[in-house]
């Protein structure tokens, strides 16, 4: 590895902090003053007023979606400090994302200790970081406004993860508390956090079988699951799930469901290793029946997913990077109906996973071939994050994308006729419009259409 000859020493959490930092100001400098999309608005109030301008009451900001209260507050805080300057609303996310790519190098560092010091642990560490920040599919959560509520649940996840193994190498009460403080406020950002305690368990399992006499440290973190159901049995299904929407589609049945996402995490595996032609609201195909292709793809999955407790004893970070990537998959892409079956941001936290994968492959299989591949794989993902802020940026460029991508997505196709309209591009806006009232009767957006080409005929 002649070209990362350097001192690694010299990557210490300091430096290695101000590297990440600046390479995630460069990269998303342009997504800064990227425009508001979709759920964004519902922050905003761009069609009306909406909750988060109107209080800074926590206990309001709890009742009305007590499982994601830390992000809709952090909303409530942004806009009573900043009113609606999008720009700073965008910082906060690209902060939380750093102090996240943070945390995955001081995970990556104590655990890589624990299993390999054949393998250069600042530099591995460093990698797993980088990629964690740069990688192209972590843009959505990072531009999209709305999507501080994964970048919250995945802080927490890792502060979690990063104050329990400290509790576990240095037996300390106080990063024990604030692991299980950490954990509290991650239960507060989305529900998909309940897979935390899990990961506990396998860490000390795995990484720290001579801490299994403490068993009863994992206790307080299982039992903050209780919130759920007590939020359930108290405030009903409208707690955990604040929509409709968002609970499930009806079209797709449990089997039906799991079927497609079989599917969708291959989707997923393609996008982190080649990820081109991303999309930020897939058209994606419904599986409503086993084929051939979608079984041997859930054998495949099943297979891998084995993989990461068989592999435990011989190759210990390979096989927690695989039980990262299913754990946090196991809600949104197992059995439980959700009516978008894909979303890039969904991979957020499982990204780290897949790093700790690719990277120790790397490492320790090719190591002849890490002074030409790394720093390649390094420059390609640098320039497709790039240009895709850059896309988030342009607004008319960013939709068009998508429609080309997905042109049945109804939405996107409503948001760029409005977009035209308020741009004064009256044709362009009446030829979307026009064709949404022609092709899709009896849905919401045929009748923001109308209304919508109403008001141009109107003015004509």
């Amino acid at each position: 590895m002649h070209l990362l000859k350097f001192q690694t020493t010299s990557l210490t959490a300091r430096n290695v902090f101000f590297i990440l930092f600046s390479l995630g100001i460069f990269l998303y400098f342009q997504g800064l003053f990227s425009p508001l999309y979709l759920d964004d608005k519902e922050i905003f109030g761009v069609i009306a007023p909406t909750f988060f301008m109107s209080t800074i009451d926590p206990s309001k900001v709890f009742h009305y979606w007590p499982t994601r209260f830390i992000p809709c507050y952090s909303f409530s805080l942004n806009y009573y400090l900043f009113a609606n300057n999008i720009f700073y609303f965008h910082l906060f996310n690209l902060l939380l994302h750093i102090a996240s790519s943070f945390l995955v190098f001081l995970i990556s560092r104590e655990l890589i200790k624990k299993t390999d010091t054949t393998i250069d642990i600042n530099l591995f560490s460093f990698c797993v970081s980088f990629l964690f920040l740069c990688h192209p599919l972590q843009s959505q959560a990072t531009v999209y406004i709305w999507q501080r509520i994964e970048l919250f649940a995945g802080f927490f996840e890792l502060l979690t993860i990063f104050l329990f193994i400290l509790t576990l190498i240095k037996s300390s009460r106080t990063t024990y508390f604030f692991a299980i403080l950490s954990m509290i406020f991650g239960v507060l950002s989305k529900e998909t956090v309940a897979v935390v305690p899990f990961i506990l368990t396998y860490i000390m399992l795995v990484f720290f079988p001579e801490k299994n006499k403490k068993i009863n440290y994992l206790a307080p973190f299982f039992g903050i699951l209780a919130y759920y159901p007590i939020l359930l049995l108290f405030k009903g299904r409208e707690a955990l799930v604040h929509s409709s929407e968002v609970w499930g589609d009806h079209r797709l049945n449990v089997i039906e469901y799991f079927l497609t996402q079989a599917n969708v995490i291959f989707t997923y595996l393609r996008l982190y290793l080649f990820p081109l032609n991303q999309v930020f609201e897939y058209d994606y195909p419904l599986t409503m029946e086993l084929t051939l292709t979608t079984f041997f793809k859930a054998i495949i999955l099943i297979l891998l997913f084995i993989l990461s407790f068989t592999l435990r004893k011989k190759l210990k970070i390979v096989a927690f990077g695989l039980f990262i990537f299913f754990i946090n998959l196991s809600i949104t892409s197992t059995f439980i109906p959700i009516i978008d079956v894909i979303w890039e941001h969904r991979m957020y936290s499982s990204l780290f996973g897949l790093n700790l994968v690719f990277i120790f492959i790397l490492f320790k299989f090719c190591p002849n071939k890490m002074n030409v591949f790394l720093p390649l794989l390094i420059f390609i993902f640098l320039v497709l994050t790039y240009q895709r802020v850059s896309l988030w940026a342009n607004e008319e460029l960013f939709m068009k994308d998508n429609l080309a991508k997905a042109p049945h997505k109804q939405r996107l196709a409503t948001s760029l006729a409005y977009y035209y309209f308020d741009n004064n591009k009256i044709k362009e806006s009446e030829e979307i419009l026009q064709h949404l009232a022609k092709h899709y009767n009896k849905t919401k957006y045929f009748f923001q259409a109308n209304i919508k080409l109403g008001e141009i005929y109107f003015n004509i």
